[in-house]
């Protein structure tokens, strides 16, 4: 008996992170073996990956759906896979987390960053070319600078006082405006930044993620890269959204509609409509502003 990935998600290293997440905590609510694809990104940087177990018994899709309104499962005479087109990602997240991931999901050490301990080191991640190329959503996760000018200024107001601090900027996408704008603020006020790694080279982003998992507080973007880094690593970080993209996901303010973009390939019948589906995941950034035990926004701005 098992659930099992045995393709990774398409998605990038977040939604990576979020598909392996649900795995475990699925595989211990329902008291059975995880199993894993190998030679991946999850195999490569992390410890104690579970391994891959061949399959002994018919292999059924475990959808989000299913997950969400707990369908009764079949382990006697199926196994279960959360491969795409299941999208068990962040739109799961709360439904299935009961264990901490982090007892789980920890950096091998070669990965890991080493900040300075006597620092309060402050990440902000500003998502870049994925929200503004074909597959964008229209523009709607965009953050403006104004939000990580005002986030900065609360930051530096209310626990930056009498101590050291870092800024650690991380992006993929330096051509971003966003960014152009947010680094050049840093620069003329004179305010301790350094760049991640990934600045200028994209096959680096392991470092990025690491340092922004071990900061004490986060501004962060919609990006599932900067929400995984919340959770893991560092713990009881403090964490910062826009306030108008979380009002964005409260008013369930429709997405790109794009009727021809196919999300599945299994039953109508089994499935949310595109618009419901997408509800889902808005759902996850309205609970992010609820107290629990694994993510949460502190500020909202």
């Amino acid at each position: 008996m098992s659930i099992r990935i045995d393709k990774i998600t398409r998605g990038r290293f977040g939604n990576k992170i979020l598909q392996y997440n649900s795995l475990i905590q699925l595989g211990k609510k329902h008291n059975v073996s995880c199993s894993m694809v190998q030679n991946n990104e999850m195999t490569y940087f992390f410890k104690n990956i579970v391994p891959f177990i061949p399959s002994k018994k018919p292999i059924k899709l475990l959808t989000c759906k299913m997950v969400l309104e707990d369908e009764k499962l079949d382990f006697e005479n199926y196994e279960y896979k959360i491969d795409d087109p299941a999208y068990c990602l962040h739109n799961v997240f709360y439904k299935v987390t009961n264990c901490n991931p982090r007892n789980f999901l920890e950096l091998k050490e070669e990965f890991k960053t080493n900040l300075p301990s006597d620092t309060l080191n402050i990440g902000i991640h500003i998502r870049g070319g994925d929200i503004i190329s074909r597959d964008g959503n229209n523009g709607r996760e965009i953050h403006e600078f104004k939000y990580y000018k005002d986030s900065i200024h609360y930051v530096l107001e209310n626990f930056c006082k009498n101590k050291k601090y870092i800024l650690w900027l991380c992006t993929d996408d330096i051509n971003f405006q966003t960014f152009k704008e947010t680094y050049k603020y840093l620069i003329d006020t004179n305010l301790p930044v350094r760049t991640g790694k990934i600045v200028g080279n994209q096959s680096d982003y392991i470092y990025d993620w690491a340092t922004l998992s071990e900061c004490d507080i986060l501004i962060n973007s919609s990006s599932t890269f900067c929400v995984t880094a919340g959770f893991l690593g560092k713990s009881d970080k403090k964490i910062i959204h826009s306030k108008k993209w979380l009002d964005k996901n409260i008013n369930h303010e429709p997405w790109n509609n794009n009727i021809s973009v196919t999300f599945f390939s299994m039953r109508p019948d089994r499935e949310y409509s595109l618009i419901d589906y997408r509800k889902k995941y808005d759902d996850f950034w309205i609970n992010i502003l609820k107290n629990n035990n694994w993510y949460f926004c502190n500020k909202n701005i």
